[in-house]
C-alpha cells in the first residue's frame, strides 16, 4: 500500500508547518477586519461631508435672497418670527437713531406696522428717546426684540431736543430752605436744633463740648463733636459764626492737675506733663515754653494756644 503511505506523508504536517499555517490564518484574519477599524472615521467624515454638501446645496446663496434678509452690519441671516407679520423671519440690523428713523427704517428692523404707528404717535406728541432703554417702554417691543436692537441704537441729542427735554420734564429744584445764623459760643440747644441735621441730643453734645473747651475759636471745632457726622457738619457749617473773644483761658502757671485734665485737648497725660515741667523748671515765662514739653507736639500746641495764658 505504497500509495496510502505516500498520501499520508503528503498530507502530514511537521511542527514548523503547523506554526506557519497558524500565522498565515491570523494574518488573513487581520487583513479581513482591519478596514472596519481603520476606516470608521473615514466613513463618518464622508457621511459628514455628504451632509455638509447637501446642506450647502440647499442653503440659498446671497444672490437668491433679497437685501432685507441680511444684516447691514455683519451679513448674518437673522430671523425673528415675532417681529413682522408681513415679513416673518426677515430683519435688517443697522445703526439707527429712534428719534429720526422713518417708518421704512423701522420695518427694515422687523418692527410691526402697528408698533411703528405707536412710535410715530409717541414722537408726534413731543416724546423723545433720550437713552436706548427708553425704547423698551414702547408697547409692542418685547424684551427679546429690544435686546437684539440695543447694540445698534445711536441717539444724538441735538440742542433742540435737550431744550425740549428740560422743558418737558417739568422738574423743579426744591427751594433751598433758609436757616438762621448761629453764633456757636452763645447759642442754646434750641438754636442748634433749628439747624439741618441737628436733634436735641446732638445740640446738647455741642454745648457740652463747648463748655469743656472753654468756648470755640473756630467753626471747624463744632465738627469735632462726638456723634456729629461730617456730612451733617458740611450742611450746617455755613450757618455758623464764631466770636472767639468769649473763650475761657487756662492759666498754665496756677491751674491744678484736676483743672487741666478736664480740658478735651489736654487730658491726664498732657496735664501731668505740664505740672511736672512746672515743678521742675518753675513758672512758665512765656507760652512758647510749653513746646519744650516733649509730650506736646507742634500740632497739639497750636490747638491749645487759644486756651492758654500766663495769668
Amino acid at each position: 500500500m505504497k500509495w496510502r503511505e505516500s498520501a499520508m506523508e503528503y498530507f502530514s504536517f511537521s511542527r514548523r508547518d503547523r506554526i506557519a499555517v497558524l500565522m498565515l490564518a491570523l494574518l488573513v484574519l487581520l487583513v479581513a477586519v482591519a478596514p472596519h477599524f481603520m476606516n470608521t472615521n473615514g466613513y463618518k467624515s464622508q457621511e459628514m461631508l455628504l451632509d455638509t454638501t447637501v446642506l450647502a446645496a440647499l442653503k440659498p446663496t446671497p444672490a437668491d435672497r433679497s437685501d432685507s434678509e441680511f444684516s447691514g452690519i455683519d451679513g448674518s441671516y437673522l430671523a425673528d418670527r415675532t417681529l413682522s407679520p408681513s415679513k416673518p423671519g426677515k430683519r435688517n440690523l443697522f445703526y439707527f437713531d429712534p428719534n429720526t428713523l422713518d417708518d421704512a427704517g423701522w420695518e427694515r428692523l422687523g418692527i410691526r406696522t402697528k408698533t411703528v404707528s405707536t412710535i410715530r404717535k409717541y414722537l408726534s406728541k413731543g416724546g423723545r428717546f433720550y437713552k436706548p432703554e427708553d425704547m423698551a417702554r414702547i408697547y409692542g417691543i418685547s424684551g427679546e426684540t429690544f435686546a437684539v436692537l440695543r447694540p445698534y441704537i445711536r441717539i444724538t441729542l441735538t440742542t433742540a431736543v435737550v431744550e425740549h427735554r428740560a422743558a418737558g420734564t417739568n422738574i423743579r429744584k426744591p427751594k433751598e430752605h433758609s436757616y438762621p445764623t448761629v453764633e456757636i459760643n452763645v447759642a442754646d440747644t434750641s438754636a442748634f436744633i433749628a439747624l439741618p441735621g441737628i436733634g436735641s441730643k446732638l445740640a446738647s453734645r455741642i454745648i457740652s463740648f463747648r463748655e469743656k473747651l472753654g468756648g470755640f475759636y473756630s467753626v471747624k471745632q463744632v465738627g469735632e463733636t462726638f456723634g456729629l457726622a461730617d456730612s451733617s457738619f458740611q450742611k450746617l457749617k455755613k450757618y455758623l459764626v464764631v466770636d472767639p473773644a468769649s473763650i475761657k483761658k487756662l492759666n498754665v502757671n496756677t491751674a491744678s492737675l484736676e483743672t487741666l485734665k478736664t480740658h478735651p485737648y489736654i487730658r491726664y497725660a498732657i496735664a501731668n506733663a505740664i505740672i511736672a515741667y512746672r515743678n521742675e523748671h518753675g513758672p512758665f515765662s512765656k507760652i512758647d515754653d510749653i513746646k519744650n514739653i516733649q509730650a506736646i507736639p507742634e500740632e497739639l500746641f497750636n490747638k491749645l494756644l487759644p486756651y492758654l495764658s500766663l495769668e
